[in-house]
């Protein structure tokens, strides 16, 4: 087994469509106590490069306020005859302290890409560890100890303090930073085992998108790490919590991903859910 002390991870092969849709929803930090999240399920129909599939998300909270938040996407049509009748599973628990969402656990089980594999990661914030083990296949194994030197996000749970933001940041102006007084934007890293990522996070405006018949308010926000070629825009609905309603990937300005909200159910808590 190698060992990982380092906080940044040594760039691997980039993976298929799959497990792009799960990497593309970003945000930033810094919300008022007041932002709740509502738990909920949501189901989205993506396409990358003509390949079709559907991405599946839900979340939820026990009695102890313990957020769980899941991401599955599984190939349709001709991408899941040639890739099987296996899926790509994320999950993510996190807390919410004052608005600022604190990630405790992250998991992923991928059978569908060419890096099939598991990643487990334990978020240690009293500690200030970041702990877990990344097995791939035909990769050796990695255990990842390293300090955490600051706020940390895994690819889930990020896109629940987005929505944390604004819900309470709704009359911050267009095309400013989402969090540029509230946060150091060099404190708002990704973790992601092809290295972590540092992201600035701006909005474009706002436009009206058609949900299940009606057209539906939007607010779009821009992300793109430093120095990258590709760049994200999300599209959040205020009617639906802010959950993302459009989410469009771009690589040197063509548009590589869409993912494009199909439905939405908000979910009544009982017995801690």
């Amino acid at each position: 087994m190698r060992r990982f002390v380092e906080q940044k991870l040594t760039p691997l092969r980039t993976t298929t469509f799959v497990v792009i849709v799960l990497a593309v929803l970003a945000g930033g930090a810094g919300a008022e106590p007041s932002a709740s999240l509502t738990p909920h399920t949501a189901e989205y129909k993506v396409r990358i490069s003509g390949v079709s599939g559907i991405l599946a998300t839900s979340l939820s909270v026990d009695e102890h306020g313990a957020y769980t938040a899941t991401h599955a996407v599984r190939a349709t049509g001709l991408a899941r005859l040639l890739a099987g009748r296996g899926r790509i599973e994320e999950q993510s628990v996190f807390s919410v302290d004052s608005g600022a969402l604190i990630a405790s656990q992250y998991r992923s089980k991928d059978e569908l890409s060419r890096e099939k594999g598991t990643i487990q990661l334990t978020f240690d914030s009293q500690a200030q560890r970041l702990e877990g083990v990344i097995a791939l296949e035909d990769a050796p194994e990695v255990a990842i100890d390293s300090e955490l030197t600051g706020p940390l996000f895994d690819r889930v749970s990020v896109q629940y303090q987005l929505m944390l933001d604004f819900l309470s940041e709704t009359h911050q102006q267009v095309d400013t930073p989402i969090s540029d007084e509230a946060v150091d934007p060099d404190q708002y890293v990704i973790f992601d085992i092809d290295g972590n990522k540092t992201v600035q996070i701006t909005r474009i405006g706002e436009r009206s998108i058609r949900y299940r018949g009606d057209t539906v308010r939007a607010l779009g926000v821009r992300h793109q790490s430093s120095g990258s070629s590709r760049k994200t825009e999300l599209w959040l609905a205020p009617d639906l919590d802010y959950l993302p309603i459009l989410i469009e990937q771009y690589r040197k300005d063509k548009l590589k991903l869409r993912a494009t909200l199909r439905s939405y159910t908000p979910r009544v808590a009982s017995g801690g859910d």
